[in-house]
């Protein structure tokens, strides 16, 4: 039933915007079956205001012989990793007005493979993700007959043709409130591909004959159509100021522990500007710069017992205790809480008390003063980040430590349409 006073209310009305329109833009140059870049290029065009938050990448491929031809059913030694989609790319640079909107576009692949770990639950990963085949491993090496490896290795059996398709995880591409990008400002995409030993798993490391076959690829561009009211507005308040859009940028470090060292420490994690937060996480130095017998996106602990962050004197200290039941629990609560997510969400996430317990490891901090870095813009801090740890035994292989964090940026469009990244 209706409340009565409902009777009264007035409803907004949708008057500015006319329509909706999905571009498919196929890549600039004819797609070879091995890219090294697949570009694609979206004209600015009046009235079409872009969705930049909801870019679709799409690929056709298959895994085939490397002298051509494709491979048998019978064959299954060859597999892909766990986020193909996102795996296949190493760098991911977007232009508006050909302008660099992305800070730093490289290290795509854990980029992406990290947002989708610590944002996506059960649910979504059966749901919308399903197209992007994320099916994650419990560890960076099982290839047994019923492991997630043998599931993604049925898809792909026997030269299947595979379509791959989700959203583009550039910084630029989450624009705060889902604001759309001015009208008549051109688009340009270029995505450079990865090394085949990030996205390939072999059983053999020596089976270095299959080679993923790109067949087709589409760029999916959503735009907002508005009508000349609004523009006509638009264009004056662009006369007294740009229009500003607020947004997280990523940046990504990298550093590398040494074999038997039982202590970590990196006096310098990040200088100057600091970031709002920061995500840690480990992976096996060996599979860093991509290894074909296993999955380079295993983020391993590695008997990880203390992990501290100091940030201008300020000290936030983890310890884990992976011989007590639920020993890691302050780790899992303070990644999501600091995130911005709903640690008791139905859903699940993939990293939690049970999977560190396995051996996957992932910690963040929000490192803003008032702890609210995900919900407001901030004021800027200056100074350093340092990160010390400790683990139960020497790691008895070299680690890389891979550093993730966001800055609040902006960017400014201005009524020449000329774009700004700050």
């Amino acid at each position: 039933m209706i409340p009565q006073l409902d009777l009264f209310k007035k409803k907004p009305v949708q008057a500015c915007i006319t329509g909706r329109h999905l571009e498919k833009v196929k890549p600039l140059s004819a797609l070879p079956e091995k890219p090294d870049v697949i570009e694609f290029l979206s004209p600015g065009r009046p009235l079409h205001y872009l969705d930049i938050n909801n870019l679709i990448f799409r690929v056709v491929v298959s895994l085939k012989r490397e002298a051509g031809g494709d491979m048998a059913a019978a064959t299954k030694d060859y597999s892909v990793v766990d986020v193909p989609l996102h795996s296949i790319t190493s760098q991911c640079e977007i232009f508006l007005s050909e302008e660099p909107a992305t800070k730093w576009p490289h290290l795509y692949n854990y980029k992406s493979v990290l947002d989708i770990y610590t944002t996506a639950g059960k649910d979504a990963r059966e749901g919308p993700l399903s197209t992007v085949i994320v099916k994650p491993d419990k560890s960076g090496t099982d290839t047994g007959d019923d492991s997630a490896w043998a599931e993604r290795e049925a898809i792909f059996n026997a030269s299947q043709k595979v379509e791959l398709m989700g959203r583009l995880r550039a910084d630029i591409c989450n624009l705060q409130d889902g604001a759309f990008v001015l009208d008549n400002v051109p688009l340009r995409v270029k995505m450079t591909l990865a090394p085949q030993s990030f996205y390939l798993w072999s059983k053999d490391a020596n089976h270095t004959d299959v080679k993923m076959a790109f067949h087709d690829a589409e760029l999916y561009v959503p735009y907002f159509v508005g009508n000349a009211e609004m523009a006509i507005g638009i264009d004056m308040a662009l006369t007294q100021q740009p229009a500003t859009y607020h947004y997280k940028s990523s940046q990504l470090k990298v550093f590398v522990h040494p074999i038997q060292t039982p202590n970590l420490t990196i006096p310098v994690a990040f200088s100057g500007k600091l970031p709002s937060t920061v995500m840690f996480a480990m992976v096996d130095a060996a599979n860093y710069n991509g290894n074909v017998s296993a999955n380079p996106y295993d983020f391993v602990h590695s008997g990880l017992q203390e992990l501290t962050f100091l940030c201008n004197g300020t000290e936030r200290r983890f310890l884990m205790n992976m011989d007590l039941a639920q020993g890691c629990s302050t780790v899992v609560h303070s990644m999501y809480a600091d995130l911005g997510h709903d640690l008791e969400e139905a859903g699940g996430h993939l990293f939690n008390v049970e999977s560190l317990k396995n051996g996957k490891f992932v910690c963040a901090v929000d490192l803003t003063i008032d702890h609210s870095g995900r919900m407001i813009q901030n004021l800027d801090r200056f100074g350093n980040i340092g990160i010390q740890g400790r683990f139960k035994t020497a790691p008895t292989r070299a680690l890389c430590v891979i550093l993730y964090a966001q800055y609040d940026s902006t960017m400014e469009i201005s009524s020449s349409r000329q774009v700004s990244v700050y």
